[in-house]
């Protein structure tokens, strides 16, 4: 389990950066093994624990900072049920394409932090639908037609599109900002006594 100091030049400038101040960050190389690999970040009362390879600390960054609702800024996994749709838990097509633009966004954000997918157009965090295991392929079809999606190549092109206008919305700056705000939200939360 690493540190923000333990990890020094692993982390970009950026991140590091991000993460200043804050000497309760727990950091295992892949998933979480403290919490069998079943949730990524977790804030707790003593740390904050956060992967920064897999899955990158920029994507969990980018979760925090896309979202709106303060409610889940403490929540394991901020509240998202991933598993559930890896395991084939039945999920209608709204959940479905409201969880995929979550995410197109989110990883937008995280191609902001970390350039290196900005030109990689095979890479998952650049195109989501690259990623047969939870969202291409087979996955979106099962759920077409669905609304203004009537083929695949629909989705497609809303995801290059939402893509585009996601990273375009995000500065460093903004980044920045936001994250700020979570992050003295999870310190307060950690610093307040357990509920009775």
């Amino acid at each position: 389990m690493h540190t923000v100091d333990s990890l020094g030049d692993k982390l970009s400038p950026f991140v590091r950066h991000l993460l200043r101040g804050e000497n309760r960050f727990r950091m295992p190389d892949i998933g979480n093994d403290k919490f069998n690999d079943e949730q990524f970040f977790v804030v707790t009362k003593e740390a904050i624990y956060c992967p920064y390879i897999l899955p990158a600390v920029e994507h969990e960054i980018a979760h925090a900072v896309e979202m709106k609702d303060k409610a889940r800024w403490c929540l394991p996994d901020w509240g998202l049920t991933f598993k559930d749709f890896v395991r084939h838990v039945p999920m209608k097509p709204s959940r479905f394409f409201a969880s995929m633009a979550r995410e197109v966004r989110v990883r937008a954000i995280q191609m902001r932090m970390d350039h290196s997918h900005n030109n990689d157009v095979l890479s998952t965090t650049y195109n989501i639908l690259n990623n047969e295991y939870a969202w291409g392929g087979y996955h979106t079809k099962r759920f077409l037609p669905y609304g203004r999606f009537r083929t695949y190549e629909d989705v497609q092109a809303w995801v290059n599109d939402l893509r585009e206008k996601a990273y375009n919305a995000w500065s460093l700056e903004r980044i920045d900002h936001e994250w700020m705000i979570r992050l003295a939200h999870m310190q307060n939360w950690m610093e307040t006594k357990e509920a009775a």
